[in-house]
């Protein structure tokens, strides 16, 4: 788990056991932890690099949203077209900042 900024709800929430932390969120409705599941490699879907959205919303270990973001990173026009919601763009926009900072750490 990458720690980034404060968690609303909570940073031993069971999901950040095997998800990436990329910070709060907050839109209309609510205040979120923000992060992503990525697989490396080949993922589940027979895709490369499948990314999926890890939204808490709450305490307990239900308390989440998840979903295929746009089954890869993607450029900036691929992100826009395939991702249908403004939480679904800020996580792969702050995924991709984490990769940029990943790669410039090793």
């Amino acid at each position: 788990m990458t720690t980034i900024g404060k968690f609303f709800h909570g940073e031993d929430h069971q999901i950040w056991d095997y998800c990436i932390y990329l910070g709060p969120y907050t839109d209309e409705h609510h205040n979120y932890d923000l992060g992503v599941y990525a697989e490396a490699g080949q993922g589940r879907k027979g895709r490369q690099g499948y990314v999926s959205l890890a939204a808490v919303y709450g305490p307990e270990d239900s308390q989440y949203r998840s979903g295929e973001l746009a089954g890869y990173v993607g450029t900036d026009r691929e992100i826009l077209e395939n991702c249908d919601s403004k939480i679904r763009r800020e996580a792969l926009r702050r995924y991709r900042e984490y990769l940029k900072n990943q790669e410039a750490n090793q």
